[in-house]
């Protein structure tokens, strides 16, 4: 029903109902304003709820701004009621089990009795009450006015929402260890009418694909400037790097105020995050823009956490391109454990050696100085001893591009040889030189000091690189 203006003229009778007409008029305008201005102007503004309240099976709100579908704005406690109440234990008959919880104020009827003191039975939608109030004007004028609060109130579960507004707070879930109490569920995030009023939204979700995405650039960054990658080395996993690196870069340029700023509308930051996974999408198996679920306001955790998995954020790890174990000293070898899935045809090897010095000084100390062999650890100080060639380690050239570049030179292992077939038994892969050359100690140190021919002393650290096949 519209709620006309009133028609203001010389010598109405004004009654009640004048003003009455009036405020519905004036608030019905405000909400058709705000419907044409957002589309989804309805959601929690600020929730708190007690957490003690909630471990002791009983839901107890201690702040709450919202606004209902019909416009209504409701603060609790400064200007509505909003009595706790019991979660039924038969609420949760398994573990599977979720419990809605809505905030329910009663439609307004015209023709009937719309307020009621606090002593009614509380199907009104206001409670009246008396308030002393000041004149603006004049000292010492007060007049005992007649208020009215917004009898809101909890409902639970299936409870009958006929002649409600309602809007949904929270879904209930048992806690994960046994006799928990009721927690919130995670996965299911409200209407809002901002990010900032769900923190699970703002900080896990939000500032968490911020934070990632950081992670990720730094990372990329970093390894490019190791390896001096650049527009005219020519490679084409540089040139992949650099458009990575540069989506990444726009991509954070449109996430960096999500987490922080109040007032973000769940829609707009729906839409930047929708916006990051179309800079990322060239980058995707499938090479293109991936089918992302349409904004929903009423299900917005539904949403969040699919576009959430599409950015891989779900996953514990992102998949590496190769796996670095460091060799560590253990009498007067050094060793390192290879993984039983390693040893599937795909995956190949490296010796990785981290120094200041140049690829041919190294390969001199290694070769000539350390007489440096590579073989099972059971049987490797046999291959040093008996002179025999053991795992035969050749000199890398051009490395895999994700590797460190600065200061590593890499040998690659040939899975071919007799002895490589000893390390595959006893998934321990052992170095051994001369100990003699070797200034200070070797077991239990991942870096080993050498001195020079020049007298200069050095430090040489050991690291076997695992690459599986694809990446």
């Amino acid at each position: 029903m519209t709620n006309h203006s009133v028609h203001w003229s010389e010598g109405l009778f004004i009654s009640p109902h004048h003003f009455q007409l009036s405020e519905r008029r004036l608030r019905e305008e405000i909400g058709v304003a705000q419907q044409w201005h957002v589309g989804y102007a309805y959601g929690l503004r600020k929730f708190q709820v007690n957490a003690d309240a909630l471990a002791n099976w009983r839901v107890s709100i201690d702040s709450l701004h919202a606004r209902l579908r019909d416009g209504t704005c409701l603060r609790f406690p400064e200007d509505s009621l909003l009595s706790p109440v019991e979660i039924p234990r038969a609420a949760f008959r398994s573990a599977q089990d979720r419990l809605m919880v809505h905030l329910a104020v009663p439609r307004l009827q015209l023709g009937r009795r719309n307020a009621d003191t606090q002593t009614g039975d509380g199907s009104s939608r206001y409670a009246v009450d008396s308030q002393e109030v000041e004149d603006e004007n004049q000292v010492g004028n007060p007049l005992v006015v007649s208020v009215r609060w917004l009898n809101a109130k909890l409902l639970l579960g299936n409870e009958e929402l006929s002649g409600y507004e309602t809007l949904p707070l929270m879904r209930l879930r048992l806690g994960a260890v046994a006799e928990a109490p009721p927690e919130i569920d995670p996965d299911y995030i409200p209407p809002i009418l901002a990010c900032d009023a769900w923190a699970f939204l703002q900080e896990r979700i939000l500032g968490g694909i911020t934070d990632h995405f950081g992670s990720l650039a730094d990372q990329l960054a970093r390894n490019m400037l190791d390896r001096g990658v650049a527009f005219e080395s020519g490679h084409r996993e540089d040139l992949e790097r650099i458009f990575k690196l540069h989506s990444l870069n726009t991509a954070i340029g449109y996430l960096c105020n999500l987490p922080f700023v109040r007032g973000i509308h769940p829609l707009t930051a729906y839409m930047e995050l929708c916006r990051v996974v179309g800079q990322i999408a060239l980058f995707l198996p499938e090479r293109r823009m991936p089918q992302v679920p349409l904004y929903d306001h009423d299900d917005l955790g539904g949403c969040f956490h699919a576009i959430r998995r599409l950015l891989d954020l779900d996953q514990e790890r992102q998949k590496r391109a190769y796996i670095k174990r460091p060799f560590i000293g253990a009498g007067l070898q050094m060793q390192v454990r290879l993984e039983r899935e390693w040893l599937t045809p795909g995956w190949t090897f490296y010796m990785g050696v981290e120094s200041q010095l140049p690829f041919n000084e190294i390969d001199h100390l290694l070769t000539d100085r350390l007489d440096l062999k590579v073989g099972s650890s059971d049987v490797v100080e046999n291959i040093y001893r008996g002179g025999k060639g053991g795992v035969k380690a050749r000199p890398e050239a051009a490395p895999p591009r994700d590797f460190p570049g600065a200061g590593w030179t890499y040998w690659k292992l040939d899975r071919s040889s007799e002895a490589w077939q000893a390390v595959e038994k006893t998934l321990n892969l052992a170095i051994r030189f001369n100990e003699k050359q070797v200034v200070g100690g070797i077991d239990g140190e991942q870096t080993i000091q050498i001195r020079t021919d020049q007298g200069k002393l050095v430090g040489l650290s050991f690291a076997l690189y695992a690459m599986p096949q694809g990446a």
